[in-house]
């Protein structure tokens, strides 16, 4: 790490001391539903806004301004609190900073990287727990795409494509998963919050 990144990683390292560690619901499910049952919810304009604050943190993080990496993290979860992949790359950030942080701040980072992994792995258990996957009636009920990618990655699965189904009363995504022997098998998602609520955004902004 060069003179000015290291600086720059101090820096935020210093200022996290004065952090306020986040606090979440035990119960991940109901933060989620509670969530997506907001009126304002839009879960495709939220996952724009997530890929792209992410891309920006990121973008920000390889250049050593890590003041800029958080700041747009935070960003990102005052528009979606439940986002799993941006409470885990906080977490692996804070981590990272421990290398370069006095006593006095490991304390504090410490705390932030538990309370971070914490919620990404209290999410995607929520989500987990729904189903397992194997078929439509036990898909994995959703309230965003990004929770489809991250399941799909947790679970250490590479997907061809993902197929929607919306035939039924209730639609569906479906991964499509390439196995070693050339056959490909399937992983459900329960899709319906995602779709009613799209379609109720959409009503809003209609003239």
């Amino acid at each position: 790490m060069n003179r000015i990144a290291r600086r720059a990683f101090m820096a935020m390292a210093v200022a996290l001391t004065m952090i306020s560690a986040p606090c979440f619901a035990v119960d991940f499910t109901t933060l989620r539903m509670d969530f997506a049952a907001k009126p304002n919810f839009n879960p495709y304009a939220i996952q724009a806004i997530e890929k792209a604050l992410i891309t920006e943190a990121m973008d920000a993080w390889k250049k050593g301004d890590a003041v800029t990496t958080f700041k747009k993290f935070d960003e990102v979860l005052k528009i979606y609190p439940t986002s799993i992949e941006t409470h885990k790359r906080m977490s692996d950030g804070f981590k990272h900073l421990l290398s370069i942080a006095n006593e006095q701040q490991k304390e504090r980072l410490r705390e932030l990287v538990q309370q971070h992994k914490d919620a990404a792995d209290g999410i995607i258990t929520s989500i987990l727990s729904s189903g397992d996957g194997r078929s439509k009636k036990t898909a994995y009920k959703v309230i965003t795409i990004s929770e489809e990618y991250m399941v799909l990655w947790y679970r250490g699965l590479n997907f061809k494509k993902i197929e929607l189904d919306d035939l039924g009363t209730i639609p569906f995504d479906i991964a499509i998963i390439p196995n070693e022997d050339g056959t490909e098998a399937k992983v459900f998602f329960d899709v319906s919050i995602l779709k009613n609520s799209a379609i109720a955004a959409s009503k809003k902004v209609s003239p």
